[in-house]
C-alpha cells in the first residue's frame, strides 16, 4: 500500500471494517455507520470551536430584523438602514461560523480518501475480461506487450483486453525491459499513474505508481464497483451517494438535536 498523509488513519479503519464485516454486517449498513460516525464527529467539532452564545444572539437578531423589514412601511433612507444592518448582522454571523465549519470538516479528508479505497471498485474474478486504456502515451502501443499473449488491443475503444490473473500468477505490461504494469495490482484501483509529488504526498495511490521512465501518463483499468444495493441508477448505489446522503440527514439531525446555529 503506498500511503499519504491523509492515509494515515486507513490502517486502523481497515481494522475496523474487517471486523465489521466478519461479523456478518453487510457494506450498506457499515457505510451508513461510517456516515453517522462522521456527521457526529463533524457537529461535535463545530459545536465545541463556534461561538453558539454569540451566534444565537445573531440569529435573534436577524430574525428579529427580518420581521420589521416584512413590515416596514417608512421613508427609502429607513429602509436602507435596515437592509445595512441585516447584511452586517449577516455577516457577522459567516465569519463567526466559518473556521468552525471549516475545522469540522478535516475529519472528512481523512474518512474519504479511505472510504473510496475500501468501497470503490473491487477485483475481478481470474479470468474476467477488463478493459485498459493508456493515457498520454508517448509511442507507438505497438511497442507494449503484454506477458499474455491473448492480450489485444482495440481500435474502436483504444484499449487493450486483457484476462484477469489468479491471485498467484503475473500479468504484465511491458516497454522494452520496463515494467510498467502488473497485474493483479497491490490493492483494487481504477488508474496507475505517475507519482504527482504534492498530491500523492497527501493522498497515495494504493495500486501503486508507473515507473519515473514510462512512456504514459496513465492507464486507467476498467474494474467493476461496488454496489451496495439494487435501487435507482448506478450511480446511486455507490458508496459515495449513500454516504454523502445519509451523512447530510445525520449532520441536520445533530444540528437541530443540540440547536447549533
Amino acid at each position: 500500500m503506498n500511503w499519504g498523509l491523509l492515509d494515515l488513519p486507513a490502517p486502523l479503519l481497515s481494522l475496523l471494517d474487517d471486523g465489521l464485516a466478519w461479523t456478518g454486517l453487510p457494506a450498506l449498513p457499515r457505510v451508513l455507520l461510517y456516515a453517522l460516525a462522521s456527521a457526529w464527529l463533524c457537529m461535535a467539532l463545530y459545536r465545541r470551536f463556534s461561538r453558539q452564545s454569540e451566534l444565537a444572539d445573531l440569529a435573534s437578531a436577524s430574525r428579529e430584523l427580518r420581521r420589521e423589514l416584512a413590515s416596514y412601511d417608512g421613508p427609502f433612507d429607513g429602509l436602507m438602514q435596515r437592509v445595512r444592518r441585516l447584511l452586517g448582522l449577516s455577516t457577522r454571523h459567516l465569519r463567526l461560523s466559518f473556521f468552525p465549519a471549516m475545522l469540522g470538516g478535516l475529519p472528512l479528508l481523512l474518512v474519504l480518501p479511505w472510504m473510496s479505497n475500501q468501497f470503490g471498485v473491487q477485483l475481478p474474478a481470474p479470468g474476467d475480461p477488463i478493459n485498459i486504456t493508456p493515457g498520454g502515451l508517448e509511442q507507438p502501443v505497438e511497442s507494449l506487450s503484454w506477458s499474455d499473449p491473448s492480450a489485444r488491443w482495440d481500435e474502436a475503444t483504444q484499449a487493450w483486453q486483457v484476462k484477469w490473473p489468479a491471485e498467484a500468477e503475473r500479468l504484465e505490461l511491458k516497454s522494452s525491459q520496463l515494467t510498467l504494469l502488473s497485474l493483479p495490482t497491490l490493492a483494487p484501483a481504477s488508474i496507475v499513474h505517475r507519482h504527482v509529488p504534492g498530491f500523492n504526498w497527501l493522498i497515495g495511490n494504493p495500486a501503486g505508481y508507473l515507473p519515473d521512465k514510462a512512456p504514459l501518463s496513465a492507464l486507467h483499468i476498467d474494474l467493476p464497483g461496488q454496489q451496495l444495493h439494487s435501487i435507482g441508477p448506478a450511480w446511486l448505489r455507490g458508496w459515495l451517494a449513500v454516504y454523502l446522503i445519509a451523512m447530510v440527514v445525520f449532520s441536520l439531525f445533530f444540528k437541530w438535536r443540540w440547536k447549533l446555529q
